[in-house]
């Protein structure tokens, strides 16, 4: 029998740019210990004791165990300096209480050179094993790892196809196409091999004054000197994130690519090179009743890069509503990252959203492309229609700039409606008239609000549904986008509203961020009609009340009995003027009446256009002729 060496993670010291103020994604000083990387001798220096148990340099041996069926593995350590100690923490967890235990000693006498240390490590019934350094002066810590003796008949072959993409006149792919340049392909020789990058353009042709000088994508790429054909640019017709995923797989399915998976990166987000390398060992190993599963990356944010908002997602079978598996964890935190490897993601209608999903070829061999939604709810849909088992693991993640600044009411509103409407069509996969129950509750509370553009927004979702599959598919989803995009709050620094009103609303800043979950109370006070139209103008006050830019973060007390609104942003700096228009308000609510009696009476008609014409639209030639244009 054949035994090969296989590494299962590398430890990670340099966190990177994006992460250089999450270092205790890395590691952890104990008290007034200390550690910082030295990029020159990449190496980390470290002086006390320090604490490798983190979200990138602990070992997550049960899912290495359950996935991949590795039960045992060696911690190779390169140190240099003063003498030492390795103590070797396995970490469980019961009842949400998260134990300790020491599993190993390891002295090291001090070295003026660089000196390879290794300890084995029998997995048990851990969650999880990390390790302590326990320094009696500086100590120096490189090229570090974790790897198993595996027997060589188990390895998979693998090859992925890495796609980004890029859109308008940005190119935010390549800042990750530097980390692929940097962290994969000059430290593996081979990782050419089995790695190829999809870069899907859909930069439209923009004229540029003849003063500027704009590079071109091919110009980008070559200065990054990545080996031959380690990237292949795929000029796009601008069709939108779900254009983008639908071209990606296109390529993968073609037979000369001859790869076994497809990994998604979403635009924005930014990913660290020892993802790619650690999910790519996952694959190799991968037991073969995992074979079909979809790998789903943790989401965080660039602005609090510790915090993982979500990896795996599902959707209600009740309501529709879409909600992370996990609750948000802080992973420089130890118990929360023993934690976020106890949680159980096999949920009824869970899904992996494209910000970092790895699918394996076969299932998009047999389910086809997405629905041609442009952007939004594509991710969910596919989840829906595939019901894929979802597998996580610490170190497997991506980085994103406020992904909720992003999005305004044409994406929040319609885009949403008029999407997870037809997915719910496709699939059945949640109750509608509990989902159209909540539909109504949130258009009344646009109204209250004086948030009419996103009362309309939400109506036209509904009004294009039911135009059925033929609009869907004929519809220029970057047309629409843009007109409902014009309609947008537009959102100002509060010293350039009217006169005045920054002063009124000076304070409440405290209310929209990091606020807990609404007591029963709230949420009572909430749910009384009290819309704020229907009372005389005397009893109105005339001070601006208070409300968050989508409505959530502040009590109902801030914006009662007030004839306009001021609407925050999270941040409490910026916002809009909102102001009660009664005959505005009368006309949306005449066109809502309209659609609710159209939606009562087809509802099951369009519902079954849908269905039948699904898979024309995610098989055959749709998307060709579509990427064509």
């Amino acid at each position: 029998m054949a035994v090969k060496r296989i590494k299962l993670a590398n430890l990670v010291f340099d966190p990177a740019g994006f992460l250089s103020h999450a270092y205790g994604l890395s590691f952890r000083p104990v008290g007034k210990s200390w550690g910082k990387y030295d990029a020159v001798h990449d190496c980390l220096v470290v002086s006390g004791t320090v604490d490798f148990s983190t979200y990138f340099n602990a070992l997550p041996v049960a899912k290495w165990r359950q996935y991949c069926q590795v039960r045992s593995a060696r911690l190779h350590l390169n140190l240099k300096g003063a003498p030492c100690k390795i103590r070797v923490m396995a970490y469980g967890e019961k009842g949400g209480r998260v134990s300790s235990t020491l599993v190993g000693t390891k002295k090291v006498d001090a070295s003026d050179e660089f000196r390879d240390v290794e300890i084995d490590l029998s997995f048990g019934d851990s969650v999880m094993i990390g390790f302590r350094l326990v320094c009696e002066g500086v100590c120096q810590v490189s090229h570090s790892y974790y790897y198993a003796l595996v027997d060589e008949n188990r390895l998979r072959s693998v090859r992925l196809g890495l796609c980004m993409t890029t859109h308008d006149k940005d190119v935010a792919a390549i800042p990750n196409l530097h980390v692929m340049a940097e962290g994969i392909f000059k430290a593996y020789e081979n990782a050419a091999d089995h790695l190829k990058i999809l870069l899907v353009d859909q930069r439209p042709s923009v004229p540029m004054p003849e003063t500027a000088h704009r590079k071109s994508l091919e110009e980008m790429v070559g200065e990054l000197s990545l080996p031959e054909g380690a990237v292949e640019i795929l000029p796009t017709p601008v069709v939108g994130s779900t254009g983008f995923v639908a071209r990606s797989m296109m390529q993968a399915l073609s037979p000369s690519e001859n790869f076994t998976h497809l990994v998604i990166v979403g635009r924005n987000y930014k990913i660290h090179p020892e993802t790619i390398s650690r999910l790519y060992t996952m694959l190799v190993l991968l037991a073969p009743e995992h074979a079909l599963s979809v790998v789903c990356g943790g989401t965080f944010t660039t602005k609090k890069p510790s915090v993982q908002v979500g990896d795996v997602f599902c959707v209600s079978p009740q309501t529709g509503a879409q909600k992370a598996v996990k609750q948000p964890l802080n992973l420089s935190r130890l118990a929360d990252t023993v934690i976020n490897e106890t949680i159980d993601v096999k949920e009824k209608g869970a899904y992996a959203p494209w910000r970092l999903a790895c699918l394996p070829v076969p299932l998009i061999r047999d389910q086809g492309y997405p629905l041609p939604f442009f952007l939004h709810c594509d991710d969910v849909e596919y989840g829906m229609r595939s019901n894929p088992e979802c597998l996580v693991m610490s170190g497997i993640g991506c980085w994103d700039a406020d992904r909720a600044s992003r999005l305004g009411e044409s994406v929040n509103c319609y885009q949403y409606v008029r999407n997870i409407l037809v997915a719910n069509a496709v699939n059945n996969s949640f109750r509608e008239d509990l989902f159209m129950l909540g539909y109504w509750r949130q258009f009344r509370s646009f109204l209250r609000r004086f948030d009419y553009t996103s009362a309309e927004l939400w109506l036209d979702g509904l009004e294009d549904y039911l135009k059925g599959p033929r609009f869907l598919a004929t519809a220029n989803g970057r047309e629409i986008l843009h007109q409902k995009s014009d309609r947008d709050a537009r959102l100002l620094p509060l010293s350039e509203l009217p006169s005045g009103i920054a002063d009124k609303v000076a304070g409440h800043e405290e209310w929209l961020q990091d606020r807990e979950s609404p007591s029963v109370l709230s949420l009572l006070v909430e749910a009384i009609p009290h819309d704020p139209h229907y009372l005389p103008d005397f009893i109105l006050r005339k001070k601006p009340g208070v409300v968050g830019l989508h409505g959530n973060g502040m009590p109902i007390s801030k914006m009662i009995f007030c004839s306009s609104l001021v609407a925050l942003d999270e941040s409490g700096t910026h916002g809009c003027l909102r102001s009660m228009d009664r005959d505005r308000y009368h006309e949306i609510w005449e066109r809502a009446e309209e659609l609710r009696y159209r939606f009562r009476n087809s509802s099951r008609y369009v519902a079954q256009l849908y269905q039948d014409q699904c898979r024309s639209l995610c098989f055959g030639d749709f998307w060709l002729d579509n990427l064509a244009k």
